[in-house]
């Protein structure tokens, strides 16, 4: 048994001071909350349950008002593993007291450190990222662990795809020793965007650990990156073709499109550039 606990957080429905999406579409209602399970089943979850270790405790933050329906149907995904661990409370305001005591109460007798890795219920894992997070481990006081590489996938109005990099992104892991009063550091002790610039980071660049789906209700996300050729790579993150509308990716048009808004960047560059001189 390993002396290390690996946690993944995810947070779904929780009430908090967010009300609406980038659109400015209500967030939390009926139509929000079917869309959100769809995205969490087609997507988030495949690429956590088929992962290549299971040595994993994902914990799942719903909130108490939740619908019946909806809980009998986080019921049903609860059966396909013993790593999926939904839990219910009140709010963000309760899940910011809860979560460190709910990880606390996974410890086993040889617990010595804890790794905490965070995901949207929107996205996905590469089907070895666990494996690589954990390959990071050699009995560490602290380490903030990156993956530096990721892939863009836009699913509606239209299919595309892209690759993307961010030196301290939404998907960082905390490995943390625990003190002797039961204490640790942990993902959420930062925004992701603040932990490069306190901490040194251990970048994880030998493959795209992370995919960010955009869609129409993303609270903030847009598009990004440079297209990517096929959607082949999807395959790594455990996500089926037959959800989205493949049909529709046109590679060609995408770079056309990604060469010439890099064109208009610098020309419109050299122009201000031009106008102070």
């Amino acid at each position: 048994m390993n002396n290390f606990l690996h946690i993944i957080i995810t947070e779904f429905n929780l009430r908090r001071d967010w009300k609406n999406d980038k659109n400015g579409q209500v967030v939390r209602n009926e139509a929000w909350m079917q869309k959100r399970m769809k995205l969490f089943t087609n997507f988030c979850f495949p690429s956590i349950e088929n992962q290549t270790i299971k040595d994993f405790f994902w914990l799942v933050y719903f909130d108490t008002e939740t619908e019946t329906k909806y809980r009998n149907a986080i019921d049903g995904l609860r059966g396909r593993g013993k790593f999926f661990v939904p839990k219910y409370v009140d709010g963000h305001d309760g899940f910011q007291r809860s979560f460190k005591e709910d990880i606390r109460s996974l410890f086993h007798e040889g617990t010595r450190h804890v790794i905490t890795t965070d995901i949207d219920n929107d996205d996905c894992f590469n089907i070895r990222a666990v494996e690589r997070i954990q390959a990071c481990f050699n009995g560490q006081a602290f380490e903030v662990v990156n993956f530096h590489n990721g892939i863009c996938l836009q699913i509606e109005p239209k299919v595309r795809i892209a690759r993307m990099y961010n030196s301290s992104s939404p998907f960082i892991s905390v490995i943390s020793e625990i003190d002797q009063a039961g204490c640790f550091k942990d993902i959420r002790d930062e925004e992701h965007q603040n932990w490069e610039k306190k901490f040194p980071i251990h970048q994880i660049t030998d493959d795209q650990y992370w995919l960010q789906v955009i869609h129409g209700s993303n609270m903030m996300n847009t598009f990004r990156g440079r297209p990517v050729r096929s959607l082949g790579i999807l395959k790594k993150f455990s996500v089926d073709p037959a959800k989205i509308d493949a049909a529709s990716y046109q590679f060609g048009r995408e770079m056309v499109k990604y060469l010439l808004s890099g064109v208009y960047r610098k020309t419109i560059g050299r122009l201000r550039a031009s106008q102070l001189n």
